[in-house]
């Protein structure tokens, strides 16, 4: 399928353009699978389009100075589109679904009776989910600059507790039991980072790396004020917050215990 600038017309050389008109006449209203609004025809078939195109061609027909009033894929997802446009939409593939029709089901002499009770041949179609490519989308949806953010439900650990001395793992351990005894559910989620050879700033960038949400920070805070420094690194809300063991309870109980 190739685009003529000139006329704004995708024209078809490839005889794969007829079958997947045909697949969607079969599908009957096939917009409401696709992000597109059609006009009177498939892309496919020779469908006139809207003054812009595509992004590629609205960018290299214009100047960056004069381009501010023109209506952009963008714009015109925004508001109301004009007849027989293609609206263009960012989206990240993770899966695929395939309309085989009766190309193999005729081959097989695959028959059923309907609901009639009449034969008919079996309508096929297949689909499938990419497991890495949702983490992939996941990731670029949300990670920032220095960290990735994952949602609760898919985080490789929940909590990190991280003592910044060897005189204070101890007290590690003890937060670690008030993890479990608040949230019995996610005992194999907690991790303490006793690697004292390494520096705070090196843990922490590790913690924030792998993407766990929620850093509990043993250190000078709660020595001189008996607060603890909580980290929350979620895919909702980033802040830093210092807690007393009551209100770190409270917490748990409150914010995080919902969500799981």
């Amino acid at each position: 399928m190739e685009f003529c600038q000139e006329t704004g017309i995708f024209s078809s050389s490839w005889p794969a353009a007829d079958s997947s008109l045909h697949m969607f006449d079969r599908l009957g209203k096939w917009d409401q699978f696709c992000n597109v609004i059609p006009g009177d025809l498939c892309p496919d078939s020779h469908c006139k389009l809207a003054q812009t195109q595509t992004a590629e061609h609205s960018n290299s027909s214009s100047d960056s100075s004069s381009d501010s009033d023109e209506e952009t894929p963008e714009k015109l997802s925004e508001s109301n589109p004009p007849k027989n446009a293609l609206i263009f939409q960012r989206g990240i593939e993770v899966g695929q679904t395939f309309y085989l029709g009766t190309k193999y089901s005729e081959c097989f002499n695959a028959i059923v009776h309907n609901f009639l009770t009449k034969t008919t041949t079996l309508e096929m179609g297949c689909y499938g989910l990419g497991v890495s490519r949702i983490l992939q989308a996941i990731v670029e949806k949300y990670a920032t600059s220095s960290s990735i953010r994952w949602p609760i439900c898919l985080a490789p650990y929940l909590f990190c507790v991280l003592p910044v001395q060897p005189a204070q793992l101890p007290d590690a351990l003890d937060f670690v039991q008030i993890v479990r005894d608040v949230l019995p559910n996610i005992a194999d989620r907690i991790i303490v980072d006793d690697r004292f050879k390494l520096g705070f700033g090196m843990k922490m960038k590790d913690s924030e790396l792998i993407g766990i949400p929620f850093t509990l920070v043993i250190g000078t805070q709660w020595l001189n004020k008996d607060k603890l420094e909580f980290k929350v690194r979620t895919i909702h809300e980033e802040q830093d917050l210092a807690l007393s063991i009551p209100e770190f309870r409270e917490y748990l109980e409150t914010k995080i215990k919902p969500q799981l």
